[in-house]
């Protein structure tokens, strides 16, 4: 006949069971300790092939763009724009930003309130201002002296006219402020036909309220302006 299990049967048992649960406890330990490192796998030709055609782009690059990242060689030392570029944002760094902010308020303003130059006015202002150009010098040599480009220029300009049709509406110039002009100024005009003077006058008169209503103006709007600097 088969024994009954006594109780110290079951107290066996529940011993064995806790042995079983106690040996299973994770231990972060002892589990770190446990593993052992797995020796990475050697990289396949394809993976291989892919990083030297890499590499033989960018040194590609490099030669077709030198200019990019060396600017001169001294006495066989190269000189990179990383180091030009460096000294001029330290130099000038603040000054050419704090330009490019403003040109960005003003243009942003011009956008919004459909300011619009077409090609022929921008042209035709050029052409006014090359007339003013010293002998000898063309507007591009003018252009070069200053650091300016063509291009830049003209968007300059057409910034510049666009503002100026913004404005227009605000800037007047009475008959009374032209007669009071000349009086002033009578050592200037002395010789000089009525129509001319009366015109040259009016014409200085506006740059004159011109220029104080864009101060104003562009003032109004940098203090409203959401500007971050990170440099």
């Amino acid at each position: 006949m088969p024994q009954k299990k006594g109780k110290n049967s079951k107290t066996v048992n529940k011993a064995k069971k806790t042995e079983r649960v106690e040996s299973a406890t994770f231990e972060p330990d002892r589990a770190l300790d446990t593993i052992s490192p797995v020796a990475p796998k050697g990289l396949s030709l394809k993976s291989k092939l892919a990083i030297v055609a890499v590499l033989a782009l960018l040194i590609a690059f490099g030669l077709w763009k030198k200019e990019w990242f060396v600017v001169a060689v001294v006495n066989g030392q190269p000189v990179t724009r990383w180091q030009l570029n460096q000294i001029l944002v330290k130099q000038y760094g603040a000054q050419t930003l704090d330009n490019l902010i403003n040109q960005q308020i003003a243009q942003q303003e011009v956008a919004k309130q459909g300011g619009s130059v077409t090609d022929k006015e921008v042209d035709d202002r050029i052409n006014q201002i090359s007339a003013t150009v010293p002998q000898g010098m063309t507007l591009d040599q003018a252009l070069q002296a200053q650091g300016l480009d063509k291009e830049e220029f003209k968007k300059q300009i057409k910034l510049q006219l666009s503002i100026d049709k913004i404005l227009a509406s605000k800037i007047t110039v009475s008959e009374k402020e032209i007669n009071d002009y000349i009086a002033s100024n009578a050592s200037q005009f002395k010789g000089v036909p009525s129509d001319t003077a009366k015109e040259t006058a009016k014409k200085t008169l506006e740059q004159q309220k011109g220029s104080t209503e864009f101060s104003s103006w562009f003032n109004s709007l940098k203090q409203s302006a959401k500007v971050l600097k990170f440099i």
